[in-house]
């Protein structure tokens, strides 16, 4: 009788111990599975807020030249960022498209001519020597050459691809965070309550002092690229 009323409590602890690993487990399991829900959107979005903090003057002043109109500053300055990114993109992307085109016309009709190497590169140190005959042979039989180095050629035709989708994909999640930044601007003040709050709860004053600190200094930062960036084109001019 004695051992039964011991075996009770013993059970009752290893039922609760069962119940708070049983717990433990789905909320883990929950807590990963929300994290690779949302791993795709974590990018943009930590961009949205460097871009935010950077952005707020910009937006202030947009702001103020529509009459306070958030909405409208917000799209403005989608569209304005949108157009510094996307246009050079698609310049470049136009340009690099038709000189491939333009080589691989010459390719297919036999017209491109490789002008043969100066005697200056034979003596360049240890690679002179291959470079000079391999250029030469260029000069006269490109086809030989290509079959030559044909895997090299391949390697390289793939790091292009590969090179040109990750553009692609970065300047995709640039216009998204764009869009976000734009949608934190408008609720700035909102945003901003909440990140303190968060700041707060972790490290109490600490953490609300630390995010503060990382908004000034990622204005302080942005505001030196830009700096930076206007004296390089005011020497350049």
């Amino acid at each position: 009788m004695s051992d039964s009323l011991h075996d009770h409590p013993h059970q009752d602890r290893n039922g609760k111990t069962t119940e708070w690993v049983v717990r433990l487990g789905v909320v883990g399991l929950l807590t990963f599975w929300c994290f690779a829900i949302f791993r795709p959107f974590l990018m943009p979005f930590v961009w949205a807020i460097v871009l935010a903090v950077a952005l707020r003057p910009v937006f202030v002043w947009i702001e103020r030249m529509t009459g306070g109109r958030r909405k409208l500053a917000a799209i403005l300055l989608v569209v304005l960022c949108l157009g510094v990114v996307l246009v050079p993109t698609i310049l470049l992307s136009e340009s690099l498209i038709a000189g491939a085109r333009a080589v691989s016309s010459q390719l297919d009709g036999g017209e491109l001519k490789i002008p043969p190497a100066p005697e200056r590169v034979a003596q360049w140190p240890v690679v002179g020597p291959t470079v000079y005959e391999t250029w030469n042979l260029a000069s006269t039989n490109l086809d030989t050459v290509l079959k030559q180095f044909s895997p090299q050629v391949k390697a390289l035709g793939m790091g292009l691809v590969t090179l040109a989708k990750q553009a692609a994909v970065a300047v995709l999640l640039t216009a998204v965070a764009v869009v976000i930044a734009a949608f934190l601007l408008v609720r700035r003040e909102a945003v901003v309550k909440i990140a303190l709050g968060i700041g707060a709860k972790i490290a109490g004053d600490e953490g609300e002092e630390s995010v503060r600190l990382a908004g000034q200094t990622i204005g302080t930062v942005a505001k030196g690229v830009v700096g930076v960036a206007a004296i390089q084109a005011a020497l350049d001019a």
